[in-house]
């Protein structure tokens, strides 16, 4: 399979959170998504998530960090969307912080509303069979 490129939320932000943490999480998380990219799934530490609308991943670390992404559109997109990267609350256990799932559900309803308009635009774009 064709290498998919990863498409990040935000750069900046993404930086500016990936980038306090430890060198050996950073490596751990990138070798996972490389993973994604070649079109494999995550040989550890990763979970699907439900509820969102659309299919996503988290990869985790023992630590807390986390990094959700989806490759529900790759075959329209040809790229894997990274939507969010943060730390979890460990007095919240298991359970996601409120805060961190509202972040991720209007990141999603936007690509879902990108993904929408591209496809229409595609399809404005194919010429009509005639009867």
């Amino acid at each position: 399979m064709e290498e998919r490129p990863l498409h990040f939320w935000d750069d900046k932000e993404w930086s500016e959170i990936t980038d306090t943490w430890p060198s050996a999480v950073k490596k751990g998380f990138a070798r996972r998504l490389r993973e994604v990219q070649l079109g494999d799934q995550p040989s550890s530490n990763a979970k699907p998530l439900s509820g969102f609308g659309i299919p996503l991943w988290e990869l985790w670390h023992r630590r807390g960090q986390r990094v959700i992404y989806s490759t529900h559109y790759a075959s329209l997109t040809g790229q894997i969307e990274v939507l969010d990267a943060f730390e979890k609350d460990s007095r919240h256990g298991r359970v996601m912080r409120t805060s961190d799932k509202d972040r991720i559900e209007a990141r999603v309803a936007a690509l879902k509303g990108e993904m929408e308009d591209l496809t229409k635009a595609l399809q404005a774009q194919q010429p009509r069979k005639l009867n």
